[in-house]
């Protein structure tokens, strides 16, 4: 999936803070070593450099686009592109970051668990995901995909669904399997946004793009307008306005923050 950094920043307000609630809840630590993984166009990054300014912050990312977006913004913080289902973990480090990424790695337990094993003795990983597949969002592009002429694009692929997270119990359980303090809480946020279409550019820029892309290869640039016209019309039907014309658009997301024994 090839992400727009343009279009992710354009609600940069809204996707920062769940990174700095996380932040605020890893606490004030000493940390020397810190890796932002899945750092995006550097917004989680450069908050961590804010946060904890006597540490060295490395970030990785998947996506080429995002990885040189991040570089201009923070010009002499190193920033790699890495695919972390590959990517060799460094030894020694008191804090993996991670702000709406791990939602996009279906089983990343074992990964995790990997991850809290590189981290020094009182290290931190600290994790957020959207939790939000049962929100309206989520529900009309599967029911929206199934629908009308277009619905052929997923005919041999199947949906490009996400997975849905494990259970808070699950990460805790897993994770403080060897002592670890395992913290897991979920928070409803509730962006105000200018109108329905406004959230349609919201997911736009994140979870409807392999719905997108998938229809514009597979069945082409009129197929793809017809249905995002019945996504829009669909998602502006679930969200009513309020007396201005904005609407709420309610984003759930699980955090989990695991301190080593």
């Amino acid at each position: 999936m090839i992400w727009n950094p343009e279009r992710y920043r354009a609600y940069e307000d809204h996707r920062n803070r769940p990174a700095s609630d996380l932040i605020h809840a890893v606490g004030d630590q000493p940390f020397r070593r810190i890796v932002d993984l899945g750092c995006g166009p550097g917004n989680s990054t450069e908050a961590l450099i804010r946060a904890f300014p006597q540490a060295t912050v490395t970030a990785i990312d998947a996506d080429p686009s995002m990885v040189e977006a991040a570089r201009k913004r923070l010009p002499g913080v190193d920033v790699s592109l890495a695919d972390l289902s590959s990517w060799e973990a460094p030894e020694g480090v008191d804090l993996f970051f991670a702000n709406a990424l791990f939602h996009w790695v279906p089983g990343h337990m074992p990964l995790l668990e990997r991850l809290k094993a590189k981290l020094n003795p009182g290290g931190v990983l600290a994790i957020q995901m959207p939790d939000n597949l049962d929100e309206p969002t989520h529900r009309l592009m599967v029911e929206t995909a199934r629908e009308g002429f277009w619905k052929q694009a997923f005919a041999a692929a199947g949906l490009p669904k996400r997975a849905a997270l494990p259970a808070p119990a699950d990460y805790v359980e897993t994770l403080s399997a060897d002592g670890a303090d395992v913290s897991v809480w979920r928070t409803t946020y509730f962006h105000r946004m200018e109108n329905a279409a406004a959230i349609v550019d919201f997911v736009g820029g994140a979870g409807l793009r392999p719905y997108a892309e998938r229809i514009r290869k597979e069945a082409g640039e009129a197929a793809h307008d017809a249905w995002f016209a019945a996504y829009s019309a669909a998602v502006s039907r679930a969200y009513p306005p309020l007396a201005d014309g904005s609407v709420l658009m309610p984003m759930p997301r699980l955090f989990v923050l695991v301190r080593k024994g």
